[in-house]
């Protein structure tokens, strides 16, 4: 990530805003996604505190300049992570395709 400004960051974010909590359509989609140790690489990557990125998917604690870095590293492993869900889907039906007469 650049040096860019909390805010900046915050804008290229859709919805989502400082002092509210995510949107629940966000805070889902990290909750189906983002695991403890995801959590906790991201609190070690980023300094903010686990509990406090635990507390962002939560929708417990609202968004901050200084947690939106969290907030963006949550969104960057969850878009990795489900594309990984996508390439393994599809190596799953292929396998699955071949067992078929």
């Amino acid at each position: 990530m650049t040096k860019e400004t909390a805010e900046t960051i915050a804008l290229r974010i859709k919805g989502e805003k400082f002092g509210n909590t995510v949107s629940e359509p966000l805070s889902e989609l990290l909750k189906a996604t983002i695991t403890p140790q995801d959590r906790a690489n991201i609190a070690n990557k980023t300094g903010i505190g686990a509990s406090t990125v635990r507390n962002l998917i939560l929708r417990t604690t609202t968004i901050t300049e200084e947690n939106s870095r969290a907030l963006y590293a949550l969104l960057d492993k969850a878009i990795e992570k489900y594309n990984e869900n996508i390439d393994n889907s599809g190596k799953a039906v292929q396998q699955l395709e071949a067992l078929i007469d």
